[in-house]
């Protein structure tokens, strides 16, 4: 019986530490994916920053499509 439970326990020591791996690894992602989308939504206010300034600056009236 002690060596059964003993296996049972290694068992589920080794699942848990292939669940503690997998955790860390999606925190890498989920991390790394927040700092590209910061960085990608800087650009994006940069870039309608840019496109703002343009409509305003052109002579030319600027009109949108009227499903906009």
């Amino acid at each position: 019986m002690s060596d059964d439970l003993d296996t049972r326990i290694a068992d589920l020591e080794a699942h848990i530490a292939h669940q503690e791996k997998r955790i860390d690894d999606l925190d890498a992602v989920v991390t790394r994916q927040a700092g590209e989308i910061e960085h990608l939504q800087r650009h994006l206010r940069a870039l309608a920053g840019l496109v703002a300034e343009l409509e305003e600056a052109s002579e030319v009236p600027i009109t949108k499509p009227p499903h906009y």
